[in-house]
């Protein structure tokens, strides 16, 4: 569902779909026969395609609307981040095959950076900050499981050796965030840190990204206090949890469309959100 979102209009044809998600085409024509049956997707007769059912947005939209109230919450933070970094801030997430994060939500600074967003649409998750720092929640023996599925490169400096990586990730995991310098494209580069839930899980990833020359040692630990904090109010605002709930506590507007209680100024307590920002 989620491939067919990104390819909209369009939709995918079952060829590309087996591709797209290594899976086998009986497998994707089986998948696809189910959703058609119960009204999510369509097959378009003039391009073989399968789309989503129009009527499909607007149920899926009045049934999820109360899980997506934090969504403004969150783009305050990263409209603050963007604004004290000075650089534009992404939050990732990773991808349905766990192999790539893509771009939740971001934010720009008040000046032209000259970074283009797009650039980390879907990048390879071993070649971006925010990737590394959501590796770092892997054990070892999962995060060598998964950096032998393969390591194909963005770029001519991106890491492609697997014991390079974990060396990486195991170093992002003791300091606490990940910097990739050209990895993901080339006069990019990117610090990250891992964005948690409420149980303490690793479950995203929030990096500033920035022109490779703007990286000094200064701005990276510079960055990386803000990112931690950020990191913070995010799972505060979706999991009504940490050190968030003063930062929301005077901002009667936000907190309301975050979901909170504006007469008391305090976070309600949801019940944690399926993976959807």
């Amino acid at each position: 569902m989620l491939a067919l979102l990104r390819a909209a209009p369009r939709g995918m044809r079952v060829s590309e779909l087996s591709r797209e998600l290594g899976l086998h085409k009986t497998t994707v024509v089986r998948l696809l026969r189910t959703l058609c049956g119960i009204d999510l997707l369509r097959r378009d007769d003039r391009t073989d395609c399968y789309v989503w059912e129009p009527l499909t947005w607007v149920t899926v939209l009045s049934n999820i609307r109360s899980l997506l109230s934090p969504v403004e919450g969150v783009q305050i933070v990263l409209r603050d981040l963007a604004k004290a970094a000075d650089e534009m801030v992404i939050l990732a997430y990773p991808d349905l095959m766990a192999r790539q994060m893509g771009i939740t939500a971001y934010a720009l600074p008040e000046r032209a950076t000259g970074v283009d967003p797009g650039l980390w649409r879907a990048s390879p998750m071993h070649c971006s900050a925010a990737g590394k720092a959501y590796l770092a929640g892997k054990s070892g023996p999962d995060l060598e499981a998964w950096a032998r599925a393969g390591l194909a490169p963005a770029t001519r400096r991106s890491v492609t050796s697997i014991e390079m990586l974990i060396r990486q990730v195991m170093s992002a995991k003791t300091q606490g965030y990940a910097v990739a310098v050209e990895e993901c494209a080339i006069g990019a580069a990117e610090v990250g840190v891992p964005v948690r839930d409420d149980d303490g899980n690793v479950v995203a990833g929030l990096q500033v990204c920035a022109r490779a020359e703007g990286a000094t040692e200064g701005n990276t630990q510079r960055w990386v206090e803000l990112l931690a904090d950020a990191s913070t109010k995010v799972t505060a605002v979706l999991y009504a949890l940490g050190t968030g709930e003063a930062y929301f506590r005077n901002q009667r507007d936000e907190l309301r469309r975050a979901g909170g209680n504006a007469e008391s100024g305090q976070p309600e307590r949801r019940r944690r959100p399926h993976h959807i920002v």
